[in-house]
């Protein structure tokens, strides 16, 4: 009974164990391995970091050490999935789709056995450990499962996956002083390497296939590519780099990290998507930029923005940063010094007694304030404040380092100073200058109705500007109100009505003289509600003059009152009085208006609208712009004025145009000139450019190669009188051109025939007698069409020598120069002396020979022949005379 007890229990312990299996492998398995198989995970490494891969290989053999069937599978499976996930090499199935094979990638994978081996790869995500178990089913008993286990263990560090590599030519670089992308021994020569999880490297497919690539801190270090010879305008290696995509040709990609002027570490970064997994896999490199000299102040410097600082009490920012960098002797901002250490003193080496002071904190986070604090520095730089007083002027600050031991607390040994100067502004409005759109007839800047609409109540507008500013050049505050006005009548003709040169403004009061004004009857007369404009800011030493005034009475032609005295014209600090010598209009608005007033802005500028009808384009009005400045004497503002005189602008582009388009050289012809705005309407009042081009010279109304026109009437046009020359054999176009505000108009220039030019007579007779005796000489031009008027003739004559000397050696001269008239011709008179002499028995003919230039390049010669008369006193007579 106790035999078959023992023997039943054997059974159902052999029966159970067959049912449940073994496990084992990787050398720690104590688990009982059933007889015929023996399953081993072995890791290409037991420990690893996240983002990398590891090797596992799975051996299955039977007891007797022979390997398993081939194609025989092994499950693969590991745990928390979190830590990792394994692959293994299969056909079939993409990623991304349609582009090729791929690795099946999961918890749990399944490969064949290949002289007793299964190989797969374990993708580690997170740090944990890794368990990772092999099955397989014994294929004597269908029914039993053998496994085998391993761990591998994830800590935190770079990633070591081979898919991407880094091989850099050196990882320590020296701190780079100049900071720029150039020289040996800055930079260091970086390969990338990307391999597909085959290992084959890899071929980009698409433009989504490339290496990413950042570095970072790029205060230490920054990376380039290389120069790409596609592109001529500019050369990549020496655009500094923190992160951007890498082209990959062949699996490599290459660039260049240099170091900046700060020691440190940089950590390159380089990442990819695999083309087989879909996994970004990336691979880190760092760079140590390591310095030579001690970590010492060797030199401080300020740093500011240009933004303006004024005093307090106006609106306007009375406190301004500053920040002060400090480096050490290569360059390199100076390392912080130890904790509650104080490395840098600022101070306000001037000041203006304003209540003016610094702030800041210090070294143990305390606020600190006054004239000259202590401070510490935080990688190298230091920020506080610069607060202003009530006094404009300016301070000077001096920032002081210890080049001893980067502390200033225990006292300065050996310092190291900068200083900077900062300027304190009033705010208060100094000078303002208008600026308008556009100055020019037509503008594309102003706002008219739309194009074609020639309707005469259309109106126009355009935006006009104050820029303000106070004494120092600096803008006044946001918020500043600036008053404009303007006046546009009495006129005629372009012209104020009521105007002058000889204006003489009070001097701090509200009388206006001008000894040569009519106000009681120029323009209708000047009345109460009319406003007086003074030109003043263009004479030297008068500025504070430039005036606009409501007036308020008129006492007589040459004499009125203003309702508001005008400055002392005293920038100086004492009052001028120039006398009459400022010009001066005075008007009222009838047709344009203009927005009352506008604020300035952060740039101190003010802006309006002036705003008229179609109908009265071109016309003449005066624009000025006020504000209130400092107090003056008696406690009122002075009042800075800018007044500028101009057209009102046709909306741009113009259109010009020009009749005929095509005149005849050599001939005086009207052309019709004609100019209008965008919308049609005609631009009156402007004068329109004009330049003779190419092979062409001539004149308009008179006026020789190049000028303005007459103003243009009512209608936009204005007829000129144009005289075109052409040289002989010119050659090309020859035009004559018109233009304004970018519009243009051409009129070509065409020759009828080749110039000539005809003297007569010729030879001209010198008859003996008297000096200062006369021949006329006439020249002649025509090219074939007809005579040619409006050329220039000029000429010299030169006269042999006798080879005796003679007390009077004779001469002839030509009343030049002289214009062709309509007929083509212009005659010239030739003076002359001692063209026949005698000589005992022998008489002396003399010829002297001229020669004729014109200014359209045709030239001639005529002589200029003594000649004998009858009764001219020379003997013998000449032949056919009486006796």
């Amino acid at each position: 009974m106790r035999f078959l007890s023992k023997a039943v229990f054997g059974v159902m312990a052999s029966m159970l164990l067959a049912s449940c299996g073994g496990g084992g492998g990787g050398g720690n398995d104590s688990a009982f391995q059933p007889q015929g198989i023996r399953v081993t995970v072995t890791p290409a490494s037991t420990s690893s970091t996240p983002s990398s891969l590891v090797g596992v290989t799975v051996r299955v053999v039977g007891d007797n050490g022979a390997a398993l069937p081939d194609g025989t599978a092994v499950r693969l499976q590991v745990s928390p999935p979190g830590v990792g996930l394994l692959s293994t090499v299969q056909v079939g199935g993409t990623f991304p789709p349609n582009q090729g094979g791929s690795a099946l990638l999961n918890e749990s994978v399944t490969a064949s056995l290949a002289g007793g081996l299964a190989n797969f790869r374990l993708h580690t995500r997170a740090v944990g450990t890794a368990t990772i178990t092999a099955s397989v089913t014994d294929p004597n008993a269908a029914q039993r499962t053998v496994t085998g286990a391993a761990n591998v263990g994830v800590a935190a560090g770079a990633p070591t996956d081979p898919r991407l590599s880094i091989q850099a030519t050196a990882t320590t670089l020296p701190v780079n002083p100049i900071g720029i992308n150039y020289g040996s021994p800055y930079f260091a020569d970086v390969t990338i390497t990307w391999r597909n999880l085959d290992g084959s490297l890899v071929t980009p497919r698409t433009d989504q296939d490339f290496v990413g690539a950042s570095i970072s801190p790029v205060s230490v270090g920054v990376f380039t590519t290389l120069d790409d010879p596609a592109t001529t305008d500019i050369n990549e290696r020496l655009v500094s780099l923190g992160q951007g995509p890498l082209n990959v040709v062949a699996g490599r990609s290459i660039i260049s990290v240099f170091s900046r002027n700060n020691p440190g570490t940089a950590t390159l970064t380089v990442s990819a998507v695999d083309q087989i997994t879909g996994e970004t896999v990336s691979a880190v490199q760092e760079f140590r930029v390591v310095n030579g000299v001690a970590a010492l102040p060797g030199a401080v410097v300020f740093v500011s923005d240009t933004s303006p600082l004024y005093i307090q009490g106006i609106n306007a920012p009375s406190t301004k940063p500053v920040e002060i960098a400090v480096y050490d002797g290569a360059g390199a901002f100076v390392p912080n010094a130890a904790p509650g250490v104080n490395n840098l003193r600022v101070e306000l080496q001037s000041q203006l007694n304003g209540g003016e002071r610094l702030t800041g904190v210090n070294a143990a986070g305390n606020p600190v304030q006054g004239a000259s604090i202590v401070t510490r520095t935080n990688n190298g730089q230091a920020n506080l404040a610069l607060q202003a007083g009530t006094v404009a002027g300016s301070v000077v600050l001096r920032a002081t380092a210890d080049r001893a031991d980067n502390n200033v607390d225990n006292g300065i040994t050996d310092p190291v100073v900068s200083t900077r100067q900062f300027t304190i502004s009033d705010g208060r409005l100094f000078d303002l200058q208008i600026q308008t759109a556009n100055f020019d007839p037509v503008s594309s800047q102003v706002a008219g109705p739309p194009p074609g609409n020639t309707t005469p109540d259309a109106t126009y507008q355009f935006l006009v500007t104050a820029l303000a500013t106070d004494r120092f050049g600096n803008p006044v505050p946001a918020g500043a109100e600036i008053r404009f006005g303007l006046i546009d009548e009495p006129q005629a003709a372009g012209e104020f009505l009521i105007r002058g040169n000889d204006g003489n403004p009070q001097e701090n009061g509200v009388s206006f003289v001008a000894a040569g004004g009519a106000f009681t009857t120029a323009g209708g007369g000047v009345g109460p509600g009319d406003t007086l404009v003074v030109f003043a800011e263009d004479i030297p030493g008068n500025r504070d003059m430039e005036a606009a005034r409501t007036v308020a009475s008129v006492q007589s032609p040459s004499q009125l009152t203003v309702a508001q005295p005008f400055n002392p014209n005293d920038v100086t600090g004492t009052s001028v009085d120039a006398g009459s010598i400022y010009p001066y209009v005075v008007g009222r608005a009838a047709d344009a208006n203009v927005a009352a007033s506008g604020l300035t802005n952060s740039v101190g500028v003010a802006a309006s609208v002036v705003t008229y009808p179609a109908r009265r384009l071109g016309k003449r009005i005066i624009l000025w712009a006020q504000g209130n400045g400092a107090l003056i004497t008696g406690g009122r503002p002075r009042v800075v004025s800018d007044v500028e005189s101009f057209n009102l602008a046709g909306a741009g582009p113009g259109v010009l145009t020009v009749a005929p388009g095509g005149i005849t050289a050599n001939r005086t012809t009207p052309v019709r000139v004609c100019l209008r705005d965008a919308s049609g309407n005609p631009v009156p009042n402007a004068n329109i450019d004009f330049a003779f081009s190419n092979a062409a010279t001539g004149s308009v109304n008179g006026v020789p190669r190049a000028g303005r026109t007459p103003a243009t009437a009512s209608d936009g046009c204005v007829t000129v009188n144009v005289l075109a020359n052409l040289a002989p054999g010119a050659t090309g176009e020859a035009t004559l051109l018109f233009t304004t505000s970018g519009a243009e108009a051409e009129v070509a220039i065409t020759a009828v025939g080749t110039p000539t030019l005809v003297i007569g007579p010729s030879p001209v007779p010198a008859f003996n007698g008297a000096p200062g005796q006369l021949s006329n000489i006439a020249v002649c031009i025509n090219d074939g069409g007809g005579p040619i008027p409006g050329v220039i003739v000029a000429g010299t004559c030169t006269i042999p020598p006798l080879d005796t000397p003679l007390a009077n050696p004779g001469f002839v001269t030509l009343n030049v120069p002289q214009t062709t008239t309509q007929d083509g011709c212009a005659v010239i008179t030739a003076t002359y002396t001692a063209m026949i002499l005698q000589d005992g028995a022998n008489i002396r003919v003399r010829t002297s020979t001229c020669t004729i230039t014109t200014n359209i390049g045709l030239t001639g010669t005529v002589q200029v022949v003594g000649t004998r008369r009858c009764g001219d006193g020379l003997t013998p007579v000449p032949v056919g005379c009486p006796p």
